[in-house]
């Protein structure tokens, strides 16, 4: 059944069936980090070297993988954990290689180590359009027939160096070769097409917001179409807020825990990451616009979108439907998905990718895949936007978190015109190159050494000669205008084929799949053109056979005028929705001016209250002079009463003296009187 690995910055995760079953498997894991040790740290530990994963690089010896979770566990978490990759590839570090070959033979051999660091398990079970699902833990097991083919997600192509992912994916080949494996690469945007849109034919954008890179693979009908990676993720996330808000990282990844990316989003941590999201994103839509001036993007093709990896938030889904579908020409969205486990989508598309894939190829053709997926692709520059969020339009309330687009819609007016050979259109016609032609020129020039498309070319050529030779036999045009119909959905069909092998980037066994379904399609059209011209010469009389088709014409005027219902009801709800933005607009001006108004008022409060503040400040001055002078009264008083009681007693002393006085007075009366009686005598 295969398996899939996917080596991440922080984490190596790899994702294997059980018993076989397709839609039961379990995703184990490993810390793609290593810590440097010294014999002084061991001896301080319960830990020995024999017991531990180590690897020899600059010097000194690290230990990989679980081995390194348990050193730092040991020491309370104070070694300094590193990981061996570098914006998503192998670090030049001396020991990143041989790191990434222990952590890798750690995670898919038999034996574990004894005391190693825990592994994370968990038991998968897919959904038919998702593939997320809970569990049980179990171990991986050894390579066996059937189990060792395995396919390991790697970054996208980067625009204009993509050395540094051709070395990363020459690293782990040759880990896993040695090991025993069949290995193939797969885009990580890619591998969550895979995962999520398994549904939708594998046709969609899949999107892997990683640690340290952001992957975009757009891929029609399991073709991807246009693959880039930008080196910019969570890690940039963080570093960018912290450095606009002045917070140290570990403040940011705190807020980042637990953060629904939200346009009105309150706070000034907040606000610095979801300006980044945007930013990211909107590095995003330029590698979409430059894929659109290339030509690999399908106009009026409307596709979903599908998101997840580590750095995957809730609400990112918004921003990125909104955005992409405003700043990319020619693409239609109709719908965008969050992954419910984010971090483990990618492995699981790696091993759904591995349980589809035909590993019959040699390694040319694998090597073959490798060029192709990294020609010409744009990537990401790690230039700056300063676009702000835009938001986007909820669908209705169904319970799934989707945005609703409005697609283009294509109306017919009833069948396409028949033109007999010799006429002016068709003379116009033989001059264009038919759908299937340019199906097998495409093909060609991909795989010029395929041995089976000279067989679909006959078979087409067939079916071509078969319809020429209706057009010669159809004398009256009116009566044969339903047979025009049935070539103009052959042609229809021809274009799904060139639509679902335009490109095989990510693997030649997917492409051949791709070319065994063409080629029954097309035994099946070369059924329908002979069962056609049976049923024209069948008709002796052809106006009978435009009675017995006169049905289906009103049912396809039917179905055109359902198709014009559709577009109206879709102009008026786009209408309504404009209207009822043009509706918060006003309100939101009207609010922006009471604010204003709150704001002017406030000001001359401010003013006011400044006023006032300042004369009481003049009053308390004032009460504490006059204070001053009530003590000194207080204090004069004082002195005043002691006065009071010394000229009281001195009151009384005079008033003694006057009585003393007024006793003289009588003693002089009385010696008057005695000597008036002596002159007497």
């Amino acid at each position: 059944m295969g398996r899939g690995l996917d080596i991440g910055p922080g984490t190596i995760r790899t994702a294997v069936a059980r018993d076989g079953e397709r839609d039961d498997f379990t995703v184990d894991s490993r810390p793609a980090t290593v810590v440097r040790i010294e014999e002084s740290t061991l001896e301080s530990t319960d830990l020995s070297a024999g017991d531990l994963r180590t690897v020899e690089g600059d010097d000194a010896t690290y230990a990989a993988g679980s081995s390194a979770t348990a050193v730092a566990d040991a020491v309370d978490g104070m070694a300094d954990r590193q990981s061996v990759l570098t914006d998503g590839v192998v670090s030049s570090a001396e020991y990143a290689e041989p790191a990434i070959r222990e952590i890798v033979e750690e995670l898919l051999e038999t034996g574990e180590i004894e005391g190693e660091g825990e592994s994370e398990s968990e038991s998968e079970s897919e959904s038919e359009s998702e593939g997320d699902g809970e569990g049980k833990g179990e171990g991986s097991t050894d390579p066996t027939t059937d189990e060792d083919r395995i396919r390991y997600a790697t970054p996208e192509p980067r625009v204009p160096d993509d050395s540094a992912i051709a070395d990363h994916r020459a690293v782990v080949e040759s880990a896993l070769a040695d090991l025993g494996f069949e290995a193939a690469p797969i885009g990580k945007g890619f591998a969550v097409v895979y995962d999520q849109l398994r549904s939708d034919n594998y046709t969609g954008i899949g999107i892997c917001l990683g640690q340290q890179t952001t992957c975009l693979s757009l891929s029609y009908y399991g073709v991807p179409a246009l693959s880039a990676s930008i080196t910019r993720g969570r890690d940039w996330i963080v570093e960018r807020a912290a450095a606009e808000t002045g917070q140290a990282p570990s403040a940011v990844e705190e807020t980042l825990e637990r953060f629904v990316l939200d346009p009105d989003a309150t706070g000034e941590i907040e606000g610095a990451i979801a300006g980044a999201y945007d930013e990211l994103v909107g590095d995003l839509v330029d590698v979409m616009a430059e894929g659109a001036e290339d030509g690999r993007i399908q106009d009026g093709v409307a596709v979903p979108i599908a998101i997840a990896g580590e750095g995957a938030v809730d609400g990112i889904e918004y921003l990125v439907g909104g955005r992409l579908d405003a700043g990319s020409p020619g693409l239609s969205i109709r719908g965008v998905r969050l992954a419910d486990d984010p971090a483990t989508s990618v492995v699981r598309g790696a091993l759904a990718a591995a349980r589809d894939d035909d590993f019959a190829e040699d390694e040319a053709a694998i090597s073959r895949d490798v060029e192709i997926e990294s020609d010409g692709r744009p990537g990401g520059d790690g230039s700056s936007r300063e676009d702000g969020p835009d938001t986007a339009t909820t669908g209705a309330d169904t319970g799934d978190t989707t945005l609703s687009f409005d697609a283009t819609a294509v109306e017919s007016d009833g069948p396409a015109e028949f033109d007999p050979p010799g006429s002016e259109s068709a003379d116009e016609r033989e001059g264009t190159t038919d759908p299937a032609t340019e199906l097998l020129e495409g093909l060609t020039e991909q795989f010029p050494d395929y041995e089976d498309l000279d067989a679909i070319e006959e078979e087409l050529e067939a079916v071509r000669a078969a319809l020429e030779d209706l057009e010669e036999r159809a004398a009256d045009r009116d009566a044969v205008a339903p047979l025009e119909e049935r070539v103009e959905t052959l042609s229809d069909e021809v274009a799904d084929l060139e639509r679902q092998a335009a490109s095989n980037r990510s693997d030649v066994g997917a492409v051949a799949d791709d070319l065994e379904d063409v080629r029954g399609t097309v035994d099946e059209l070369g059924e329908t053109v002979d069962e056609l011209i049976a049923e024209v010469t069948d008709y002796g009389d052809l106006a009978s056979a435009v009675d017995s088709l006169d049905g289906l014409e009103e049912e396809i005027e039917t179905l055109a005028t359902d198709v014009r219902d559709l577009e109206t009801e879709t102009d008026e709800k786009r209408a309504a929705v404009r209207s009822e933005l043009e509706s918060i607009g006003d309100k939101q001006e009207m609010l922006q001016d009471d604010v204003d108004d709150i704001d002017d008022r406030l000001e001359a409060t401010s003013d006011d209250l400044e006023n006032v503040r300042e004369a009481v400040d003049g009053r308390a001055e004032t009460i504490a002079t006059l204070e001053e002078r009530f003590e000194d009264r207080v204090s004069e008083l004082g002195a005043l009463a002691e006065r009071t009681s010394v000229l009281e007693e001195r009151t009384d002393d005079l008033e003694t003296l006057g009585d003393r006085v007024d006793d003289v007075d009588g003693l002089e009366d009385r010696v008057t009187a005695l000597e008036t009686i002596e002159t007497r005598v």
